[in-house]
């Protein structure tokens, strides 16, 4: 464990700010797109479905949570991958430095 923290600490040295900010704004975009997704496509299919929308109310509809529960799943994905990409950019980036600071 004590590596590992060592290892994204060394990633990261230096570059705070910039590795804060895509963090940030990656999540919020993926945020943004992930809950437009999911209020519209619940609205929508469980309109369609009960003839009105309830999964604003305190007891949501079984249609509403099922919806609500494959578009997790759905979404999921992208976050996991966003991060991950974030994690081998950086490294790569990190490696580079290493490279040409030896040569």
């Amino acid at each position: 464990g004590v590596a590992a923290l060592v290892g994204s600490h060394d990633i990261t040295r230096g570059k705070f700010w910039p590795v804060l900010w895509r963090i940030v704004f990656g999540t919020l975009v993926l945020l943004g797109i992930y809950l437009s997704a999911s209020a519209g496509l619940t609205a929508l299919l469980e309109t369609m479905a009960t003839g009105a929308v309830t999964f604003m109310n305190d007891e949501p509809s079984a249609a509403a949570l099922t919806i609500q529960a494959i578009v997790d799943a759905f979404f999921i994905a992208p976050f996991i991958i966003y991060t991950t990409m974030l994690y081998l950019d950086l490294k790569a980036e990190h490696v580079g430095v290493k490279k040409t600071k030896t040569v």
